[in-house]
């Protein structure tokens, strides 16, 4: 059940982040609230993390970039 609860924690912390600030800020200030809760919550993250495509075998030039990565 250990995917479960994480997904809780995840869902939970955005929530709280939700409740917490206003519409209509610029991204980056959702982000940074974003990437702070779950790390408070023992959640690890990455930011910006690029993750390769690989399709038919062979990795394509471009990447998957992610915002957050929750747990690797």
């Amino acid at each position: 059940m250990k995917g479960n609860n994480q997904t809780y924690k995840i869902i939970r912390c955005i929530y709280k982040v939700y409740q917490s600030l206003e519409l209509g800020l610029s991204e980056v200030v959702y982000k940074d609230a974003l990437t702070y809760k779950p790390t408070k919550n023992g959640l690890k993250l990455e930011s910006e993390v690029d993750v390769p495509i690989l399709h038919n075998n062979v990795i394509m030039e471009h990447n998957l970039e992610l915002n957050i990565l929750v747990e690797r």
